[in-house]
């Protein structure tokens, strides 16, 4: 039997104060937690820039092997012509051994419950040549070092670099690539997908994520994707996201959350337990289910249902999209981050993820 959480209306604006404890606390401690200065999504200018709703992406510089953007918050963007250093972040450590307590004392599951690789196709074939799927993005097509993938463009703004690779991927030949520079705040590194149909209005999306282990300490609000599109007049950008410190399994740590940012009435969401939780260092399988008719949406991670974010009866704000954004962004100060997407795909009826 699934638990949800249920709001009545009398509830709503004390769930706007207490959605987020992690974060009121984070800024109560003097850390900025929510997005830079102006932000209004993942199309969204580099602060300083104006960028129309429905518009497109704002254009990056493209550098060697990759599309990347001058730092955020340093105002004009990158002059034309010149191209940014590249993101190089350190080299991966070895992840903690499988059972051994992290500092704050929590154990960690497997990094990798199935080392041979064989749950959910990983390290199998790319599903999505296959034409089973209304939208499947394998990144098989793309050249290796480049960012110019086919009906997507880059979103964002930030020191980051996006590129395909063929040294990781979760099936075929070939993943996405983010890479993001250390000691920034905000970073956007996203490729947006409009012209989504019918399933602009109602959609299950698929995709498979990877971050490098060890992932940047400290407390960090990330997206894994990010939707946008017109509710009452006003842009709302819906998310699958992350807050917490730290990777592990307690309530504090990475813990997955439903949360909206509105240019209207600002940010709000649902966090439930806490009890769902990212990990690093090997792939993720997340499954979502966006149906703006009936305002509800739905979450698997690993296939198995998140109940606490099937938002059925919760203030929900989602509207038919006009943009859907994969890839990573994140709004606190932290160390370099490098993450992989792949398989990425869209359908009328739940794909899962052995699809």
């Amino acid at each position: 039997m699934s638990w949800r959480r249920h709001l009545g209306t009398g509830a709503l604006s004390s769930a706007l104060v207490s959605v987020f404890p992690l974060l009121a606390a984070a800024c109560a401690a003097g850390v900025d937690t929510d997005e830079a200065p102006g932000f209004s999504g993942a199309a969204a200018a580099a602060p300083g820039e104006a960028s129309p709703p429905g518009s497109a992406p704002p254009a990056a510089s493209a550098g060697s092997g990759g599309v990347s953007a001058p730092p955020v918050g340093g105002g004009a963007p990158t002059p034309s012509g010149e191209v940014p250093p590249s993101v190089t972040p350190p080299a991966a450590g070895d992840p903690p051994a499988s059972g051994e307590p992290d500092p704050d004392g929590t154990v960690e599951p497997p990094s990798n419950p199935d080392p041979g690789g064989t749950r959910f196709g990983l390290g199998a074939t790319s599903r999505c040549d296959a034409g089973a799927f209304a939208i499947c993005e394998g990144f098989e097509n793309a050249a290796v070092g480049s960012a110019a993938i086919a009906g997507w463009l880059p979103a964002g703004y930030g020191n980051r670099t996006l590129r395909v690779v063929d040294v990781e991927r979760a099936r075929g030949a070939r993943a996405l690539q983010v890479e993001i520079a250390e000691n920034q705040g905000a970073v956007v590194a996203m490729l947006s997908r409009g012209n989504l149909g019918a399933l602009a209005a109602r959609h299950f999306g698929r995709s498979f994520l990877k971050i490098e282990a060890p992932a940047p300490t400290g407390f960090v609000h990330f997206d894994v994707f990010e939707a946008r599109g017109s509710f009452n007049g006003q842009d709302n950008l819906v998310r699958w996201a992350s807050t917490g410190t730290n990777v592990g399994t307690t309530a504090s740590n990475w813990s997955w959350i439903y949360n909206v940012q509105s240019t209207d009435h600002g940010e709000f969401g649902t966090e439930g337990p806490r009890s769902a939780h990212a990990r690093e260092g090997d792939w993720m399988c997340l499954e979502w289910m966006m149906d703006s008719g009936a305002q509800e949406a739905q979450f698997w991670s690993d296939g198995a249902e998140v109940d606490y974010l099937h938002i059925d009866t919760e203030r929900a704000e989602i509207p038919a999209f006009s943009n859907f954004n994969i890839g990573f962004q994140k709004f606190q100060q932290t160390g370099a981050w490098r993450v992989w997407v792949d398989e990425v795909a869209f359908d009328a009826e739940r794909i899962g993820c052995d699809g």
